[in-house]
């Protein structure tokens, strides 16, 4: 088993700790041999550990135990920001048998065997191809029955700073929560917290960041006063309804260039997130027995933003969660943040544009109080 060379932690955590050297060699040894053993957690990778994962870990491991006390070794850097919202938790593993499931129930075994979705011996398949942004080794192997994937996706503005006095240069920042802090973790929305972590930037998408956190998301405290003044001068592209529709006629345009038949259209991205500003034209509280989700409709600020728009153009249907509070009335200005879906229509005609939610902030100034409800009785929102 090969030893850490002279510039890796090991050597400055030594340097830093006074604990010498060998002894923390010794140590090492043991936390590699340790973690290279671990059958559990081959059971849950579904995969032999490879010697350089084992490695990482254990020097991890002693950061975490000597490096505090040296000092030097904190988890990741200082932010504070608030919580505007996050998506219901997801297991992507138990989609992936619902969905089998629903297609063996509709189409029948033969179906579900020819789309990939079971084996012979009619055993559900693994159909991820990356987990963790990397190659599934899995992947087209039969998933066994304690594999789950739960994970939820929480949307906040963040700077770097201990404090908000120290704040510097907020960003919209997406946090993904996983296993148990995906179940259990306490979120409050538009209140002041302060979190260690790692900051990021997406390949794909740079008008937000990634935020690995390294301590829970708790000990929240005072509200956040002026929320609209942090969205303005955090997010880089707000749109309204009108702009986000072209963004997106723009994208299915690509799509028709690239000949992509409608019916194998890829499927929304939720990484790529969005910021609405627009005006509550309906709500419909009710919630879906399929999503569990309640809807609003959406109409740009101001019709002279977009004077050649048409009614339809001006208009977004937005699914918003269960657990987002619709606190707000018809005729509110909000701000929504979320991401593109959208459901096929005919062979020859672009699919239809949703916008699911991961928050929703009414801004006070013209906040219209919700209906009660005796008085949504009644009221219908079509999805179209």
């Amino acid at each position: 088993m090969s030893k850490p060379n002279p510039k890796s932690p090991l050597t400055d955590l030594a340097k830093y700790s006074k604990v010498p050297l060998k002894d923390l060699e010794k140590k090492y040894e043991s936390l590699v041999k340790q973690r290279m053993g671990d059958k559990d957690l081959e059971k849950r990778l579904r995969r032999p550990l490879t010697e350089e994962e084992a490695q990482k870990w254990a020097i991890l491991q002693l950061k975490q135990r000597l490096g505090k006390e040296a000092g030097l070794f904190e988890a990741g850097t200082s932010f504070t920001g608030f919580v505007w919202g996050s998506s219901p938790v997801a297991d992507f593993v138990e989609m992936i048998r619902r969905k089998a499931r629903r297609i063996i129930d509709q189409e029948g075994v033969e179906a579900a065997y020819n789309q990939g979705l079971i084996d012979r011996d009619e055993n559900i398949l693994d159909t991820r191809k990356k987990v963790n942004f990397k190659d599934n080794p899995y992947f087209n192997k039969p998933l066994s029955d304690d594999e789950s994937s739960i994970q939820k996706t929480v949307i906040g503005i963040f700077g770097k700073g201990s404090s908000v006095e120290t704040m510097q240069d907020p960003k919209l920042h997406r946090i993904t929560l996983t296993g148990k802090d995906a179940l259990h973790m306490n979120l409050k929305t538009f209140q002041w917290i302060t979190v260690r972590g790692n900051e990021g930037t997406p390949r794909k998408y740079k008008h937000y960041k990634t935020l690995k956190i390294a301590t829970p998301m708790k000990d929240f405290g005072e509200p956040v006063l002026d929320v609209e003044s942090y969205i303005v001068k955090s997010i880089d592209n707000i749109m309204n309804v009108y702009e986000l529709r072209r963004d997106f006629e723009l994208q299915m345009v690509s799509y028709s260039k690239a000949k992509t038949p409608r019916n194998v259209l890829p499927r929304p991205d939720q990484a790529d997130i969005k910021v609405v500003k627009a005006w509550v034209g309906k709500i419909d509280p009710t919630l879906s027995d399929s999503t569990q989700e309640r809807t609003i409709v959406l109409f740009d600020e101001q019709e002279e933003n977009n004077p050649e728009g048409s009614e339809e153009e001006r208009r977004l249907v937005v699914k918003v969660p269960e657990h987002i509070p619709l606190d707000f009335g018809e005729g509110s200005l909000v701000y929504v943040v979320g991401h593109n879906n959208w459901i096929p229509r005919e062979e020859d005609e672009l699919p239809y544009l949703l916008f699911r939610a991961f928050g929703i902030y009414a801004v006070p100034e013209y906040w219209s109080p919700p209906l009660k409800d005796s008085e949504n009785e009644g009221i219908e929102v079509s999805s179209q």
